[in-house]
C-alpha cells in the first residue's frame, strides 16, 4: 500500500492528505531534525513542547471518557508478560506513563513495592477522569492496588533519579521525547545491575525517514529513530524476551509499522 503524496496531522489529530496537506507540509516539516544514519531521534525543546501540546489535548480534550491506550495489546504483545511472572521489584519506574499505565497491567504477574511514575504532563492526566492514580494508588486492572511513591512532571530528559530501579518500563514512548541518546544513556545508568527493563517502541529506517520527511509532518510525533539506535540501545542488555513484528512499512498516523518488543536485564557486572 502506498502512502498519500502528502500527509498533515494537525494539532487536533485530523489527517489532512494529498494537495489540500501539501503547501503545509511544504511550510512546516522536520527536515531541519534529520541526521546523518540516524533519522529524526533529536529536537528542540520547542518542538516537542509543540508535541507536548497536541498530546495533552488529545487525551485531557478529545478523549476524555476513553480507559485504555492500547495498554491490553501491549500485553498481547508480550505473551501476558510473562517473563516478569512471580518476581518482586523493590523500586519500579514507568517513564512517560501517560494517564493509564502498562504498570496496571504488569502487576497483575508480579509484586511492585515501591513505584514512581514519570510523565511531562502527569498533573494535567489527574483531571483526566479514567486516570488510573488519581488517588495516589495505581488501580490494577485484576483488583490490585500498588502505591504510588512519587510523581514525576518531567520528561525522562531532564529526569535525576534518587536512586536505581530494579524495573524500568517504557512503552511507546520515544516519539513523544525529544533526545533519544540522552534518553537511552538515562535508562542504562538509572537501571539496577540485575535489573529489568521492558521496552516497546517502532522501528524506522533511516532511508524510509529520508523519503518521508518533507511529505509528511505529525504535529504530536516529531522522532522517527532508525532502528540502528535502538538496536544499539536494547543489546547493551541480557535479552529475556524478544518479538519483532514486521508489516513492511507503516501509516505515519495510525501507528502501524514494525515493532520491537523487548525485556532485558542490566548485566550485574555492567560497566557505566
Amino acid at each position: 500500500m502506498s502512502d498519500p503524496d502528502y500527509t498533515y496531522v494537525t494539532r487536533d489529530f485530523e489527517v489532512l492528505t494529498g494537495e489540500a496537506a501539501r503547501p503545509l507540509v511544504e511550510k512546516t516539516n522536520d527536515r531541519q531534525f534529520l541526521v546523518d544514519d540516524g533519522g529524526i531521534h533529536t529536537v528542540t525543546v520547542d518542538r516537542w513542547k509543540l508535541a507536548q501540546d497536541a498530546e495533552r489535548h488529545h487525551w485531557i480534550d478529545l478523549r476524555p471518557h476513553v480507559t485504555d491506550d492500547r495498554n491490553m495489546d501491549h500485553a498481547f504483545m508480550y505473551d501476558r508478560y510473562g517473563a516478569l511472572s512471580e518476581k518482586t521489584f523493590e523500586n519500579a519506574i514507568e517513564l512517560g506513563c501517560g494517564p493509564f499505565t502498562n504498570i496496571a497491567v504488569l502487576a497483575q504477574v508480579c509484586q511492585i513495592k515501591r513505584l514512581t511514575l514519570l510523565d511531562p504532563l502527569i498533573e494535567d492526566y489527574l483531571g483526566h477522569q479514567n486516570c488510573l492514580f488519581r488517588t495516589g494508588t495505581l488501580q490494577a486492572n485484576s483488583g490490585i492496588m500498588v502505591p504510588v511513591a512519587e510523581r514525576v512532571a518531567l520528561p525522562v530528559e531532564q529526569f535525576e533519579p534518587k536512586a536505581r530501579y530494579d524495573l524500568v518500563v517504557m512503552l511507546n514512548v520515544i516519539e513523544h521525547c525529544y533526545n533519544v541518546p540522552l534518553i537511552f544513556r538515562k535508562i542504562w545508568e538509572m537501571t539496577e545491575p540485575g535489573g529489568l527493563v521492558v521496552f516497546h517502541d517502532r522501528y524506522f529506517d533511516h532511508e524510509q525517514v529520508v523519503r518521508e520527511v518533507d511529505r509528511i509532518y505529525d504535529a504530536a510525533h516529531p522522532l522517527k529513530v532508525d532502528r540502528k539506535l535502538i538496536d544499539g540501545f536494547i543489546q547493551r542488555f541480557e535479552e529475556v524476551f524478544f518479538r519483532l513484528v514486521t508489516t513492511h512499512g507503516y501509516t505515519v498516523h495510525s501507528g502501524v509499522g514494525d515493532q520491537v518488543y523487548f525485556v532485558g536485564r542490566k548485566p550485574v557486572t555492567a560497566w557505566e
